[in-house]
Order: C-alpha cells, then sequence, then structure tokens
C-alpha cells in the first residue's frame, strides 16, 4: 500500500463457501415457464374463463319481442326490466312459466316498439313491478376500456425487448450484481498489507466469523451485515478485502 490512509468499518460483504455442484442451465422451456409472458397470458386465460362462467350464470336466453309481449299479456312475468341503452328487455317468468326451458328471458326491441312494451307492461303489471334501467359507465371502466388495451400491449413489447436484450432486466432490479471471480481461496493474507494496522485489528472479528460461522451461531452472537472499507483510490481496500477472505479461506466475490 502507498498511503496510510485509516479504514473505517461500514459496508462490505463477503460470503463463505457453499458446498455443492453448479446448477444445470435452464432449458428453453423452462425459461419460458418461469417467464413473465407465460405467467401474463395464463392469468389473462383465467380471467376470460372465469368472467365466461359467471356471465353463464347470470344469462338470459334470448327469446323473440312477440313472445316477450305474449308473456306480459297472459301475466306470466314476475318481474321486468327494460335496459335503455342496449333496448332490452329482461323479464324473470312467474312460477311454473318458462320460454325456451328458462325462466329469465330477454329480448331486443328497436325504438318504435318501446311505447308498445311500456304499455303492456302498465295494462298487465308483473307481481313485483317493472323498471327502466339506464346503465352508466363509471370513469375506471371508461379509462380501462380506452387505454388498457394500449397499456397491455405496449407492456407485452416491452418485456419481448428487454428479453430479446439479454434476459429479465427488468425483474431483475435491486438483485447481487456480485460474482464469483473463481472457486480458489485467495492466497493473500493480513502479512501482504502494510500500514493499515488499525483496519486489520477492527476486521479480525469478520475474519473469524467467516472462518468459524457455527461458534458465534451457539452464542447466538449476530454479525453486522457487512463493513465498507472506506479510502482514497490505492490505498489497498480491495488487497485487504482479498486478505480477509485468504485468512478465512472462504472465495473472493468482486462486484463492478
Amino acid at each position: 500500500m502507498t498511503s496510510q490512509t485509516p479504514m473505517k468499518k461500514m459496508k462490505k460483504s463477503m460470503k463463505p463457501a457453499k458446498d455443492g455442484a453448479k446448477k444445470a442451465p435452464l432449458t428453453r422451456s423452462q425459461k419460458i415457464l418461469r417467464g413473465p409472458l407465460f405467467w401474463i397470458i395464463v392469468a389473462i386465460i383465467a380471467v376470460t374463463v372465469f368472467g365466461q362462467i359467471t356471465n353463464a350464470a347470470n344469462r338470459y336466453t334470448e327469446i323473440k319481442t312477440s313472445q316477450a309481449l305474449a308473456a306480459i299479456s297472459q301475466s306470466q312475468v314476475e318481474s321486468a326490466v327494460l335496459v335503455d341503452k342496449s333496448q332490452k328487455i329482461r323479464l324473470i317468468l312467474s312460477s311454473g312459466n318458462t320460454i325456451k326451458g328458462s325462466t329469465k328471458v330477454e329480448a331486443s326491441y328497436v325504438a318504435r316498439q318501446e311505447p308498445t312494451l311500456v304499455d303492456a307492461l302498465t295494462a298487465n303489471p308483473p307481481a313485483k313491478g317493472w323498471s327502466v334501467d339506464v346503465p352508466k359507465q363509471s370513469f375506471l371502466t371508461t379509462f380501462f376500456f380506452t387505454f388498457g388495451p394500449i397499456l397491455i400491449i405496449g407492456f407485452l413489447f416491452f418485456l419481448m425487448m428487454s428479453q430479446a436484450q439479454g434476459g429479465n432486466r427488468v425483474f431483475s432490479f435491486g438483485k447481487s450484481r456480485a460474482k464469483l471471480q473463481n472457486n480458489d481461496v485467495p492466497l493473500n493474507t493480513f502479512a501482504d498489507v502494510a500500514g493499515a494496522d488499525e483496519a486489520i485489528a477492527e476486521l479480525e472479528e469478520i475474519k473469524d466469523f467467516l472462518a468459524d460461522p457455527g461458534k458465534y451461531a451457539l452464542l447466538g452472537a449476530k454479525i453486522p451485515k457487512g463493513v465498507l472499507l472506506y479510502g482514497p483510490p490505492g490505498t489497498g481496500k480491495t488487497l485487504l478485502a482479498r486478505a480477509v477472505a485468504g485468512e478465512a479461506k472462504v472465495p473472493f466475490y468482486s462486484i463492478s
């Protein structure tokens, strides 16, 4: 070392070596199954199927307008709703009455037929009454249907571009970029570091923990998450870190 600038403990992590062979590389199908695009498609399919099942439970059987008028005139209707915007009349038939095997039916009508339907309902009011429904679309629904497809397409395009440029970089934010240079333990020791006696003394406990972490675990002691070697360039910070790894007989990780 060419400088004797003191080094302060703050944060520098080194991990003990892990036993076991390297993991086999993922196949293409495994990468697809683990990728976000696959799960987005699965979620879209699941929502679509759920929507179809929900709609099936509340579905009205389509009938002719003349059949709806006949049911109203014969007092076979329990309740009725005129849906103004979609120009449909929805009927729930009274007990024992069905049309096409269903008690929930609906019929479409044109604008000039609306007075006829209103007159029929007024002359033969259903047991539970009738009403006019004017559907109102919420702001969120309007926003979703207007900008939702654009946002989804843009997001999928962004994911595909990210994967084409070297994997799921979008979802790797915050992950450690530390790399193991090799599996060999550094040969450096504290004897190779000159002019940093105070820093070496403070790192003795770190070295001792890396060499024998089980001893500290039995005592219930907690080691700091790491230390930071601070000093101007050329003062031997990297050499000191390698010396700690060499003294503890553990691999050295590098990050840049």
